[in-house]
């Protein structure tokens, strides 16, 4: 009798572990999903290449921006190098076509878009600015004298 107690015991004990094993296992994974939806790679976790450009960016004073990246879930960040001209950006998040969660939008004004200065390489963390698509025009309103060209990564 006393050995039949505590076999059941020990079994009891073997699944109620196996049970909290499995439930912290699958709040494991779903932070690591959430995180990929972001497209944020996880702290600690390498991230490649996954394209590269340089894109010519014109401006006729309208503000309609030229498509530097186009809209996935899956990068972990975005590089931007200018070179002797500022940038303005708009920066969008993946989005119902209404504006969804960000702000995506081909006509960039002084409300709209993130300035980035002439001679400089901001890397953008997808987990705060998304992998939307990203549209960029001169910050000097088609009065430049050359045509400004920036050099873009993506990392997944």
């Amino acid at each position: 009798m006393f050995i039949a107690t505590n076999t059941k015991a020990i079994i009891t004990a073997i699944i109620a572990l196996l049970t909290a094993f499995g439930i912290y296992s699958v709040g494991l994974n779903q932070n690591v999903q959430d995180a990929l939806v972001l497209g944020s790679a996880p702290s600690g976790l390498p991230a490649s290449i996954a394209s590269t450009s340089v894109r010519s960016i014109g401006d006729d004073g309208s503000g309609t921006g030229t498509l530097i990246l186009t809209s996935n879930n899956s990068c972990a960040s975005r590089v931007i190098t200018t070179q002797f001209e500022p940038i303005k950006l708009s920066l969008g998040e993946i989005s119902d076509g209404a504006g969804g969660y960000g702000i995506s939008s081909t006509t960039i004004t002084a409300q709209i878009g993130a300035l980035q200065l002439a001679s400089t390489t901001v890397v953008y963390d997808a987990g705060v600015y998304g992998c939307g698509e990203w549209y960029a025009v001169s910050a000097l309103g088609g009065t430049e004298t050359a045509t400004p060209t920036i050099s873009v990564f993506e990392l997944r």
